[in-house]
């Protein structure tokens, strides 16, 4: 039915067609259902087999190293990780490795080159990764130097040891050879540098100390200390490493460029104390500024004991030294008499044997008595000092002066609990008796002999298992500063050679240990210090400070300059001071006074005649001397033999380690004293003016002169005039310690001490300041304006000596001229009539000078040309009169007190205004008010001046 119905739609339209209708299209039908899908064709024929894949790559490259060219490094085993794949490299120095993709890190290894390694190589498929690497040649030419043995001497000649080498240097002729100094205390050379084993002299013991002096110190021989006087030079650890060549020997390997290289050390001295009881195997300097002959020896026959072999070396310097090599005495000639006397012994660690003498109760004298139990107190002798303090009942009179309980620092140390994790080996040098001491049966000696090693380990029982004959020579004992004594001390001759350990007070002697940076530097910084500058080095002839002390120049008036001057003197001044006595250095009772006239006899050098101590009077022929005082000064080392400057025993006690003073100071020579100074009393015993109380209210026949060292008057606020009865005390009394608080425990920049330690440069400056106030503060303003003060008062002097000679407006006067130098001569009058623009004060031989400042150059009496006049005070005179213009007493006297006092007059003159600000200022305006207010009117008419 359904085709039927299409076949009669599809002929209607045809007859419609045929009949011409001409009406409008209809829209097209939906699309029609798409076919069926015909049958699957055949199989087509197969195509070529493709290339295979891969899941490797390749590392490669060539490695090389300097030496110093680039050459091939064959050998080097090249190891891959992960998979641990290895490959060598050939003589070529190539190497190929093939590995898995993935990301690998490379080592590179073998024999004679430093390890390295390579991180994050990627390795692709197919694909090659180009490494080649640089390495570092740890060389098997390895040199060997044999060291010397011990020191090698001063201008000796030695040939340096042949150097023996492995490796790359195996065939005769094959090396090459560079010597160049690395470092040392003065410029040097060998015979030749491209020699295997050359030869080298080494500089005199003068020619190091010349080149320190010319050269920074800090980084020379800092403090190298040749006496300006025959005796014996001291040498530090540090000195002897500082005073070292050391040369570098570089051998070259000519066929492949590689190179080994050993430093070789030559040390001309070893530590050496100086001192007449010396332990043999050590060496002897000996210094003569002056020698009378051309060469020093040992006496004939009786020089050195029976058999020795030493020999004097350098005997044609003013230098020689010697080894000595058994016990006795040696004494060497200048060639016309006896020069020098040592005493060489061994070590017999003798501290208990001390005690049966000085010990309390003991024998011995009154002052050594209780020396013993001074010592086991001691930083020195006992190691619970530095916990417990005092330990005055920690060791009872009457007891075993060594308690079971007491360990000192060495046996503190090897049992673990002392000074940190530092204490070792190189420690127990200085912690023990005689180490570094061949031959003298020191610590070093016995420790050979017990086959005894340094522990490595520490335990509470590590001392005791040390052997009893080494624990015998434990410790800081007596024997480590007096000398060895050989055998047993109960031997009322200490060891039956003449003589007793004597005192010693040449710091070298504490140098030896306390010179040895990083812990211990104070004798480096104590040598930059102007206490130890009275000691002048090699080449100075500087000797003010301890000349005022020695009686061949002072007689016996050293009593008053030598109580600061002098370590000796100091160190029996402090007993009287403390004892209530600030005078000069007593008589001791019982010496009397020698009362008998005599005629001193000159001596070659200008030194007084010892027989006839004084200078006589002018135009006298005779004069009283004293030689009983004179010889008991001389006695104490105030002499020009044996003066040490202000030494570490002048302020330390080497047997309690503290200081002589501390706390209060005792009354002071300045008329006043000052309690809770703490660690500074000390410092105000001597730096002060030292000549009684001085004030309106105190009355003098003569005002004088402050001696130079102020500081304590001023920190006081005393002794000055126009301040009234009261004193006005420094607000720098808050400071811990005063004077030691800003001198000692704080560093201006310029000085750098290792090890936390104090400074014993004593060296302070306005950069400390920030260490108690605020960063910033400084001295700038305060140094400033007092120079301005101190010009205010100099013109006020000028316009109160101006006033007080004026006659009709135009000044006239005469000026008894001096020149302040040595010799003095006589002071010559001239008149004068230009007033001076400012007149200054400054001081010698401890009385006040005028300086009369011009704007103009004036001739002087003494036909010099000059712009300053100095006269004595009352040697400025009113017009052609011998009146003298200022009184003896007045104010122009005082004003000149007051303006040394406050440092005016010192080489440094604002440095002093520190200790006391508020009172320097008020005593300069006060002082220049005085003047200026004395002369009024028209005329002018002074009073008081």
């Amino acid at each position: 039915m359904h085709k039927n119905r299409q076949l009669l739609g599809a002929l209607l339209a045809a007859a419609v067609a045929a009949a011409g209708c001409t009406g409008t299209k209809g829209d097209s039908g939906p699309a029609g259902a798409a076919g069926a899908s015909g049958p699957v064709g055949p199989t087509g024929p197969t195509g070529p087999t493709g290339p295979a894949g891969t899941n490797t790559g390749v590392v490669s490259g060539t490695l090389t190293y300097l030496a110093p060219t680039s050459l091939p490094a064959s050998g080097v085993l090249v190891t891959a990780t992960p998979g641990g794949a290895t490959a060598t490299s050939s003589a070529t120095g190539a190497y190929s490795l093939t590995l898995p993709i993935g990301v690998y890190s490379l080592a590179f290894t073998g024999a004679g080159y430093t390890a390295a390694t390579v991180t994050g190589v990627s390795v692709t498929a197919g694909g090659t990764v180009a490494m080649d690497k640089v390495l570092v040649h740890a060389s098997p030419l390895v040199v060997t130097l044999a060291p010397f043995a011990g020191a090698v001497g001063f201008g000796q000649t030695v040939t340096f040891p042949a150097p023996v080498t492995t490796g790359y240097c195996a065939t005769a002729g094959a090396c090459t050879y560079a010597w160049t100094l690395q470092s040392g205390p003065t410029a040097a050379t060998v015979s030749n540098a491209a020699v295997a084993s050359p030869t080298f002299t080494t500089a005199t013991l003068a020619a190091v100390a010349a080149a320190n002096l010319a050269t920074d110190p800090a980084a020379k021989v800092l403090g190298l200390r040749i006496p300006h006087r025959p005796g014996f030079t001291g040498i530090t650890k540090e000195q002897t490493l500082a005073m070292t060549w050391n040369w570098k020997l570089v051998v070259t390997d000519v066929a492949t460029g590689v190179q080994g290289q050993a430093v070789l050390a030559v040390a001309p001295a070893t530590t050496a104390q100086a001192s007449t009881y010396v332990p043999v195997g050590v060496p002897v300097y000996w210094h003569d500024p002056a020698p009378t002959a051309t060469a020093y020896d040992f006496v004939a026959t009786t020089g050195k004991p029976a058999g020795s072999t030493a020999t004097v070396q350098q005997g044609a310097s003013a230098d020689p030294y010697f080894v000595p090599d058994v016990g006795g005495t040696y004494a060497i000639t200048n060639g016309t008499t006896t020069s020098i006397t040592v005493t060489a012994r061994t070590y017999v660690g003798v501290t208990r044997d001390c005690g049966a003498c000085h010990a309390p109760g003991g024998p011995g004298e009154t002052k050594l008595n209780d020396k013993l139990n001074s010592w086991n107190n001691s930083a020195h002798g006992n190691y619970n000092y530095f916990n417990l303090g005092d330990l005055s009942a920690y060791v009872a009179p009457g007891t075993d002066p060594v308690p079971p309980n007491s360990h000192t620092l060495f046996a503190n140390g090897v049992n673990g609990v002392a000074a940190g994790t530092h204490y070792g080996p190189s420690c127990i040098e200085c912690h023990t008796v005689g180490y570094g001491a061949p031959g003298a049966k020191g610590f070093s000696d016995v420790a050979a002999a017990d086959a005894w090693t340094f522990p490595t380990t520490y335990s509470a029982a590590t001392f005791a298992a040390v052997p009893a004959n080494l624990q015998n020579l434990a410790g800081i004992q007596c024997e480590n500063c007096h000398g060895p004594i050989n055998q047993s001390a109960t031997s009322v001759s200490h060891g039956g050679l003449a003589g007793a350990p004597k005192a010693e007070w040449a710091t070298e002697v504490c140098a030896k240990c306390h010179d040895e940076p990083p812990y211990h530097d104070r004798y480096a910084l104590y040598s930059q210090s102007k206490h130890s500058g009275s000691f002048p080095e090699a080449g100075t002839t500087s000797t003010y400070l301890t000349d005022e002390a020695i009686v061949e120049l002072r007689g016996t008036s050293a009593s008053h300059c030598g109580r600061c001057h002098a370590a000796q003197g100091f160190g029996t001044y402090a007993d009287q001071q403390q004892a209530g006595n600030p005078g000069t250095i007593a008589r001791p009772a019982g010496l009397l006074p020698a009362a008998a006239t005599c005629t001193p006899v000159p001596q070659p050098n200008g030194d007084l005649d010892p027989n006839c101590p004084c200078t006589p009077a002018s135009g006298a022929t005779t004069c009283t001397g004293d030689p009983a005082f004179y010889a008991y000064l001389s006695g104490l080392g105030l002499n020009r033999a044996s003066v040490q400057p202000q030494t570490c025993q002048a302020c330390h006690d080497p047997h309690t380690t503290t200081l002589r003073i501390s706390g209060n100071t005792g009354p002071l020579a300045n008329g006043w004293q000052m309690n809770g100074a703490g660690n500074g009393a000390i410092c105000m015993v001597c730096h002060n003016t030292r000549n009684g109380a001085r004030g309106d209210f105190i009355a003098s026949a003569s005002i004088g002169a402050p001696h130079a060292p102020v500081q304590a008057d001023l920190y006081f606020g005393q002794n000055a005039y126009f301040m009234g009865a009261g004193g006005m005390l420094s607000k720098h009394a808050a400071v811990t310690n005063t004077c030691a608080g800003c001198h000692m425990e704080q560093h201006p920049a310029s000085v750098n001490p290792t090890g936390g330690a104090t400074n014993h440069t004593f060296k302070a400056d306005g950069t400390i300041c920030a260490g108690c106030h605020a960063a910033g503060v400084g001295l700038d303003a305060l140094q400033g304006q007092f120079l301005v003060s101190v010009g205010n008062l100099e013109g006020a002097m000028a316009t109160a000596l101006t006033n007080a000679v004026t006659i009709l407006g135009a000044p006239s006067y005469n000026v008894n001229v001096e020149h302040l130098a040595d010799p003095q001569p006589a002071a010559i009058n001239q008149a004068m009539t230009v007033a001076p623009t400012a007149v200054g004060v400054t001081t010698f031989h401890g009385q006040p000078y005028l300086l009369l400042k011009f704007a103009a150059p004036v001739t002087d009496p003494f036909g010099t040309t000059t712009t300053t006049l100095a006269s004595k005070i009352a040697g400025v005179r009113l017009g052609a009169t011998t009146t003298a213009a200022f009184a003896a007493t007045g104010i122009v006297a005082k004003s000149a007190w007051n303006y040394c006092l406050t440092g005016a007059a010192g080489a440094d003159p604002a440095a002093n205004v520190i200790h006391n600000p508020s009172f320097v200022f008020q005593v300069l305006s006060n002082t220049s008010t005085q003047l200026l207010g004395a002369c009024s009117g028209s005329p002018v008419v002074c009073t008081g001046l």
